[in-house]
């Protein structure tokens, strides 16, 4: 099954000025998230810049809202297997090589020191050193993917 994608406009929240954030939705197996595209719209700008033949001044932002639906579109095709946080990364370019967990661990390594958080530093050095012991690769063969903050 292959995820949808729509643009949409957030109407339940209001912004302080009296606009509405249009949103990218993605769905997959009745799941959905909306991502923000950090364009505020009102109900009337929203359908101007969607409609088929949008009016001089609405081009822009429909240029905008389109490009990013091709983006995600695009994404999604060029994934293999689709997860909500893969599109993320995709889609916003934040990538990482999922097939090697050591330079992520070095990464939030450096953000404790950074942050002064010495003995939490500590144990992440330790739980490294020791699956680097108790695999003997210099890479790590996991799908991070799988691998949720919420997990």
């Amino acid at each position: 099954m292959k995820p949808t994608v729509q643009l949409i406009l957030y109407t339940t929240r209001i912004k302080q000025n009296g606009k509405y954030p249009a949103k990218l939705r993605v769905v997959y197996k009745r799941d959905n998230k909306d991502f923000r595209l950090g364009i505020d719209l009102t109900e009337n700008e929203f359908s101007e810049a969607t409609s088929l033949k949008p009016k001089k001044e609405f081009r822009d932002i429909a240029t905008k809202l389109t490009g990013s639906l091709n983006k995600a579109n695009q994404v999604i095709n060029k994934l293999t297997t689709f997860t909500f946080d893969k599109f993320e990364n995709e889609f916003w370019g934040n990538q990482k090589d999922i097939s090697d967990i050591f330079p992520i661990f070095e990464e939030y390594i450096q953000k404790l020191e950074k942050e002064e958080r010495i003995k939490t530093a500590l144990a992440y050095r330790t739980a490294m050193n020791t699956i680097k012991r108790f695999h003997s690769k210099s890479k790590l063969n996991i799908m991070l993917f799988y691998v949720r903050l919420a997990f």
